[in-house]
């Protein structure tokens, strides 16, 4: 199938094009700002995903104007690039039932990053994003522990190359719905500052792998409290001036 390309320069036009969305759609959007927040509930399939493609994040902002997401992907096999959010609680929502892109979009002036819990997700790719919060560096308190950077839940997931900063927990999982967590990925991301984790391996099943990442400046390096059954691989990452240890290993974890 050709890609169509959908073109789109206002708020009026995104929301049109994200309502009436088909698999194959190119939805191109313009410089500028965007008045939201967005959602797209259509899916693309396997052969043929819809991409939604900002000229580049430098370029094109959503301003999300304090609602509770900014973006959210509710359909499955969706690709989103080349764009900015800005000014929600979370940057993102991804609720998609599979497939789903998220690269080269940053995310900044948020409380939290991108949303990927809750459902029976898989295989999602958040790669080659800046995420940016509004926590700063040595706050440790108790206000940051359920600020996350980018969480998900379910199987399949790759989640890399990412720079992180103002966060709580800056990346990792949560507790299992439908999926047990496992075959996750978390590799060459930059973590500059965080108010409690690095990685929050939390309530991991098995291969979940944490590799070749660096953590400077956060309370811990990695949680896993607890983790079941396993293996979870945490090898060739950089701790850099935690707070308190490298290293959270409590509530008996297996693996």
């Amino acid at each position: 199938m050709t890609p169509i390309t959908v073109p789109v320069s206002s708020a009026a036009q995104l929301s049109s094009a994200l309502s009436n969305a088909s698999p194959g759609h190119v939805i191109e959007i313009a410089a500028g700002n965007y008045r939201g927040p967005f959602t797209i509930s259509r899916s693309g399939t396997a052969d043929n995903p819809i991409l939604l493609r900002g000229a580049g994040s430098a370029l094109v902002v959503i301003d999300a104007g304090g609602a509770s997401y900014g973006l959210t992907v509710a359909g499955s096999h969706v690709f989103v690039e080349g764009l900015t959010v800005s000014g929600s609680d979370w940057g993102m929502r991804l609720s998609g039932q599979e497939n789903l892109v998220v690269r080269q979009v940053r995310i900044t002036d948020v409380n939290k990053g991108i949303d990927g819990r809750n459902g029976s997700h898989r295989n999602y790719t958040i790669c080659d994003n800046v995420l940016q919060g509004r926590f700063a560096w040595p706050n440790i308190s108790a206000s940051t522990w359920d600020q996350e950077g980018i969480v998900v839940t379910g199987q399949g997931h790759v989640v890399c190359h990412n720079t992180l900063s103002g966060f709580g927990d800056a990346l990792g999982i949560s507790q299992n719905t439908t999926l047990p967590n496992a075959a996750i990925d978390f590799f060459g991301n930059e973590v500059l500052w965080t108010g409690d984790d690095g990685f929050e391996i939390d309530y991991g099943h098995r291969n979940i792998r944490v590799f070749d990442n660096r953590v400077t400046n956060s309370g811990m390096g990695v949680s896993v409290q607890p983790v079941w059954g396993g293996p979870i691989y945490i090898l060739r990452n950089v701790f850099v001036n935690q707070a308190h240890s490298p290293y959270k290993f409590n509530n008996d974890p297996t693996g």
